[in-house]
């Protein structure tokens, strides 16, 4: 950028500035006008349902800012439609709010748990109002959650929500994502050093990709990387095991030839005693 700047005039670096300005101008006044309209609807909307979505939006505009002021204020209305949500008992604020809430919760690191905890409760609220594609979603943001995790126990917690997916996905036939979710599978078993899983799910979302004409290259270089790597391992393995032994019959074979040696040159000393014996009479 510095570079670029360099080889422009100072009329051409004005207009350039210009630009930039007119689209930061463009994006705020953007973003003032969907706030000055949710505002406007949160007025005048008659129904507490609409009050409530109309609130969230709103929690949801001003979490997208990223940045402290706005986010305190996106908590704020979070919040307040999750209060109003549940006292109407109104099950997708409820699940809307806690959405924006967790969203703003799992930036913070101290925060994390408590934000999976409600995303794990928004899953239940859109699995008892049996919003398929709702379901979907929090499924997938749960099992990346796990699937990301260091622990060993964490990273398997994410195959069964993994799993889950796929029930749902092969009823709908919905071919590209389970695809995809055979894809993280795959991955999770291979990270749990679980190479036959790992091999299978990816070649079933390589089959899958196949039979729906899918672009499959990117699956068959994670494929061909994975048995590769896969080959790799026996082999050190089988290099080990053979080091190993070879170590193993090794030590057998010197301390063979220290016992031999040891009794050989008892026996002499013996002999050696015996004919000083024989000597001294």
């Amino acid at each position: 950028m510095i570079d670029i700047l360099k080889t422009m005039t100072n009329i051409e670096k004005i207009a350039f500035f210009g630009i930039l300005f007119c689209f930061w101008i463009n994006d705020a006044y953007g973003q003032c006008a969907k706030i000055d309209s949710l505002l406007r609807i949160i007025r005048l909307e008659k129904t507490e349902e609409g009050k409530i979505d109309a609130i969230n939006k709103l929690a949801e505009v001003y979490a997208s800012e990223r940045n402290k002021s706005s986010e305190a204020k996106a908590h704020f209305y979070a919040t307040q439609a999750l209060k109003m949500a549940q006292k109407i008992k109104y099950k997708k604020g409820i699940a809307d709010a806690m959405i924006n809430i967790a969203y703003l919760d799992i930036e913070e690191v101290s925060k994390i748990e408590k934000a999976i905890e409600d995303y794990k409760q928004v899953l239940t609220i859109y699995e008892d109002m049996n919003d398929t594609e709702n379901t979907i979603k929090m499924l997938n943001v749960i099992a990346t959650y796990y699937a990301r995790a260091k622990n060993i126990e964490l990273q398997q917690q994410a195959l069964g929500y993994y799993e889950k997916m796929l029930k749902i996905l092969q009823k709908l036939k919905d071919t590209t994502r389970l695809a995809e979710v055979n894809e993280k599978l795959g991955e999770v078993y291979f990270t749990l050093k679980d190479d036959e899983k790992a091999i299978f799910f990816f070649k079933r979302a390589l089959q899958l990709r196949k039979d729906a004409s899918l672009n499959r290259e990117a699956n068959e270089r994670i494929l061909a990387r994975y048995e590769r790597i896969r080959e790799m391992e026996k082999r050190i393995r089988s290099t080990d095991t053979f080091t190993l032994s070879a170590v193993f019959f090794a030590i057998i074979v010197v301390l063979l030839i220290i016992t031999i040696y040891s009794w050989s040159q008892r026996n002499r000393a013996l002999r050696m005693l015996k004919q000083n014996d024989l000597h001294l009479s």
